[in-house]
């Protein structure tokens, strides 16, 4: 069919088909008006053959709605009649429907259209119908990507005597760019990536260290992921496939593990699986870690410093840990790393860096990491250099702010100078205020699991100010026997130990107190309780479990110490008359709980009916007239005279005392039931007899 102008068309009405978009400029019709428009001014009216079938971003539908017109090459003008800038080169069209072919309306066709269709048949074959073109074999076509894949291969292959990661990638990098270019122009196949994945072959890997060609092939793998990440049109959009992307996460997690192969893992989850529809599963993280585990004991010589690195390294690329699934994800690596076979000394080796694996993890809680510490190692301990090596990275992964926190951290590295633990603590108080009690418990706590907590308390003690760091570790720790061993460490060499304010210790005054393990006199040599050297009342912030002054306070150890298991009455009561005594030197009102836990002692003991009774009885009426005054001491006089009359004069003591017999007890009670029943028969004849009289005689 000619073509026709674009405007005849539209105003005649007829809309010729086309087969498929001529090879064109396309440009839209608003532009082409305002290019005629000004043309007209100068020229006269040119010629033009215009073209007004489908545009390639039109729809075949809206065929008498054209917004486009195409200017076909054999259209042309003396001189130029207009410019149109272009930002790209037109390539062939590659026309495509606004819609997918199953989301376009179509129209159903009736049953009896059907049914004619079927009775004529298939539609008969055009002969000059265009053939199918004649499928070549792989084998005669070879991609530009293998051929960049040879290339490539043989240039490794003649490398000799590569000393650095550094020359093997500049060798790398020309191939590297063209493979590069070509996915992210989508014009590489599946295969063809898969090959590309490993272009290191036999021939080099027997030249070089396993460890230098990982390094590098980490670099390189991390490039095709970004370039794959660029090649989307967009973000969601895989054109791979699962299986493609988890044979990546197997490539990954064979690689030595080093810093190159953490960045890489963390940008294939980041960059390449965490928009499309591929779920990064925990096992990945489990296995990656595992292999790390593995790789850092394998060493015949452990290096704790590099050992240290390394694992920090690997924390500081890969992040990935909520606080959802954690403790279920930590007890399959536990589990997994210690069914690993070897040697004592190889799984001893195994707990260590499996121990510093977990203790990096910083959603990990001080009591869950305990508990795996436990799991781990037992009752062991740890040397002295593995057990810094764990606290420090216990602390790293802890501290809120790492970068102030790396300006000393990264010192304490250097165990030969001796200062270690000094520089681990200046990395503690480093950070904020506001999180310096945090990372001092955090040093305490994870001392006290894994060893070492003498050589932090007497670091703090040497220190500047230490006395004062000490009473911080102590109110930081919430943990009464490192607070009993901080408060030890402060006073160690001194003639007269010195006492630290109730308040200090209020936190931890029930834990000593009900321990039956801690001597008492401990308590009384610690904690400040005098009135004129401590504080007398708390503000209401700072109240524990309702106590906020002295005299509360010695209330709630009385009745403490009554609980006490393996303490003889006499103690209960020496440690209650103490009490009675810190809270008189104040001279304020005394507690009438501390009375009445003296009171119920003093009763206890008058009970069992030991000589002296009579000064016990004038003991605590002394005690009550001093302490709560003469009236209540009366009361207490006219109380305990009425209970002593009772005792005296019913002799209780001089009762004998039953013993029960259950046969002998069952049969009087049958006897008594027998009885009982006769005289019930007894007592109602008597009252038929009576009601017949009655009615007898009134017949």
């Amino acid at each position: 069919m000619p073509l026709r102008c674009a405007v005849a068309c539209c105003r005649s009405g007829i809309h010729p088909t086309s087969p498929s978009s001529p090879d064109a400029v396309w440009i839209t019709n608003a532009v082409l008006n305002r290019a005629i428009e000004r043309f007209h001014h100068v020229h006269s009216i040119p010629c033009r053959r215009l073209s007004s079938c489908p545009g390639p971003i039109e729809s075949r539908r809206r065929l008498g709605k054209r917004h486009m017109t195409a200017i076909l090459p054999e259209s042309r003008a003396s001189p130029l009649p207009w410019t149109i800038d272009l930002p790209f080169n037109l390539g062939e069209w590659s026309w495509e429907a606004p819609n997918a072919p199953e989301d376009r309306h179509k129209k159903k066709l009736s049953r009896v259209e059907q049914l004619i269709r079927w009775v004529e048949g298939p539609l008969p074959q055009d002969d000059g119908s265009i053939l199918a073109p004649t499928p070549t074999t792989p084998a005669k076509t070879i991609s530009e990507a293998q051929e960049v894949l040879a290339e490539f291969g043989d240039a490794l292959a003649g490398v000799n005597g590569v000393q650095t990661t550094a020359t093997l990638n500049g060798i790398c990098k020309p191939y590297k760019n063209r493979l590069l270019k070509l996915i992210r122009s989508r014009e590489i196949s599946l295969d063809d990536l898969e090959l590309a994945l490993d272009p290191f072959d036999w021939r080099i890997r027997e030249k070089i260290s396993p460890q230098m060609i990982d390094c590098v092939h980490a670099w390189y793998m991390k490039d095709i992921v970004l370039a794959i990440h660029a090649s989307r049109i967009v973000p969601s959009h895989d054109a791979y496939g699962k299986e493609f992307w988890e044979r990546f996460f197997d490539r990954v997690i064979a690689l030595t593990p080093q810093r190159p192969t953490f960045s890489l893992f963390q940008t294939l989850v980041i960059e390449g699986v965490q928009k499309i529809y591929f779920k990064t599963v925990p096992d990945y993280y489990r296995r990656l870690f595992q292999a790390n585990i593995q790789y850092q004991a394998s060493h015949p010589n452990q290096d704790a410093v590099r050992a240290a690195e390394d694992h920090a390294s690997l924390f500081s690329e890969v992040k990935f840990f909520r606080k959802g699934g954690l403790v279920v994800f930590c007890d399959e690596l536990i589990e997994s790393c210690l069914a690993i076979p070897g040697d004592d000394e190889y799984r001893k080796r195994i707990g260590y860096h499996l121990l510093q694996t977990l203790a990096y993890i910083g959603p990990l809680s001080k009591s869950t990491f305990g508990r795996f510490s436990s799991r781990i190692n037992g009752e062991a301990r740890w040397t002295k250099t593995e057990a810094f090596i764990l606290v420090r990275a216990r602390l790293l992964s802890k501290a809120h702010n790492r970068r102030t926190v790396a300006t000393y951290y990264h010192r304490s590295l250097n165990l030969r100078a001796g200062n270690h633990w000094y520089w681990l603590i200046k990395a503690a108080l480093g950070d904020g205020a506001s999180r310096q009690h945090q990372n001092l418990r955090t040093l305490t706590h994870s001392c006290n699991i894994v060893g070492n907590l003498d050589l932090l308390l007497s670091t703090a003690a040497r220190m500047p100010h230490g006395g004062t760091l000490l009473r911080d570790m102590l109110i930081a720790s919430r943990d009464p026997h490192v607070a009993v061993a901080a408060w030890a460490t402060y006073n160690e060499g001194r003639e007269r130990k010195a006492k630290w304010g109730w308040h200090i210790w209020l936190p931890y005054i029930r834990a000593l107190v009900e321990d039956p393990d801690v001597d008492i006199a401990l308590i009384w040599e610690a904690v400040d309780l005098l009135p004129f050297k401590s504080i007398e009342k708390l503000p209401r912030a700072y109240h524990w479990e309702g106590i906020g002054d002295r005299m509360t306070l010695l209330e709630r150890m009385g009745d403490w110490f009554m609980s006490r298991s393996g303490v003889t009455p006499r103690q209960r009561l020496r440690f209650i008359e103490r009490c009675i005594a810190h809270g008189n030197v104040a001279e304020g009102p005394m507690s009438k709980r501390l009375m009445a836990n003296l009171a119920k002692l003093v009763i206890r003991d008058l009970e069992e009916g030991s000589l002296g009774r009579t000064a016990r009885l004038q003991y605590l009426i002394k005690m009550a007239e001093l302490h709560l005054g003469p009236e209540e001491g009366e009361k207490v006089r006219h109380q305990l005279e009425g209970w002593r009359w009772v005792v005296v004069n019913q002799d209780f003591g001089a009762m004998p005392k039953t013993n029960f017999n259950l046969e002998e007890e069952l049969d009087e009670l049958s006897t008594e039931m027998s009885e009982y029943q006769v005289r019930q028969e007894i007592a109602g004849g008597e009252l038929r007899s009576e009601h017949d009289a009655q009615g007898f005689g009134g017949g």
